[in-house]
């Protein structure tokens, strides 16, 4: 997000949800210190819908299903998905979690996850899910030793980062699902281990944004 001729970019069109995008957007270039470029794009007027009506929900169906299908042409960085309500000033900040599988594809959602824990100052939860696991013999121990590895690695460089280690038997939707329920930001890679279309955006990813509760950041 730092060293680019727009810095961060957010889209506004004055509806809530984009208020609350514009807001977490300014917070993270002002943290990152770096600009921030807000875009509006509008339909005429005659093509407004009413906001209480059948219509007005399948053009909102439309557009989540459209903004999931273009995530993955947003260049090669980050993509965040700003949803969620907003925490009470006397509630403890939720973690950072990440979708952790141990492949190298995963190195660039592990790098910014911690960054964005240590921005926050905020625990980050690594979630495994052994389901994800290669199927052969001993691919469970080989998936773990992956994502330990990874994980070592970064944490390093962030030593001031606590790292909570989550490995589950169940699925991976299931298991960052529920750990996202109290999450400020979830971390997923675009594409799941094993995956080898670069410009597919992992079924694991869609779900997410899809699906989880509150903020998504899909990393390629």
């Amino acid at each position: 997000m730092t060293g680019t001729t727009y810095g961060i970019v957010v889209g506004y069109d004055g509806s809530p949800g984009a208020a609350q995008a514009l807001r977490w957007a300014a917070r993270e270039a002002w943290v990152r210190k770096t600009a921030l470029t807000v875009c509006l794009a509008w339909t005429p007027d005659h093509m407004e819908l009413p906001t209480e009506s059948t219509l007005c929900d399948l053009a909102r169906q439309h557009g989540q299903e459209v903004l999931t299908r273009g995530l993955p042409y947003a260049a090669s960085g980050r993509v965040v998905v700003v949803r969620g309500a907003w925490r009470p000033a006397n509630r403890v900040p939720g973690p950072v979690v990440l979708g952790a599988d141990g492949s190298l594809a995963g190195l660039a959602a592990t790098v910014f996850a911690f960054e964005e824990a240590e921005l926050r100052d905020v625990p980050l939860v690594t979630v495994c899910a052994l389901i994800d696991a290669p199927g052969r013999f001993g691919g469970s121990r080989q998936l773990e030793e992956d994502v330990d590895h990874l994980v070592a690695a970064e944490a390093k460089e962030y030593p001031e980062v606590s790292v909570v280690r989550q490995v589950l038997a169940g699925a991976p939707r299931a298991a960052l699902l529920s750990a996202a329920s109290d999450a400020q930001l979830l971390v997923v890679g675009a594409r799941g281990r094993g995956g080898f279309d670069e410009m597919s955006l992992g079924s694991i990813a869609q779900a997410m944004l899809l699906y989880a509760p509150g903020s998504v950041a899909v990393v390629r």
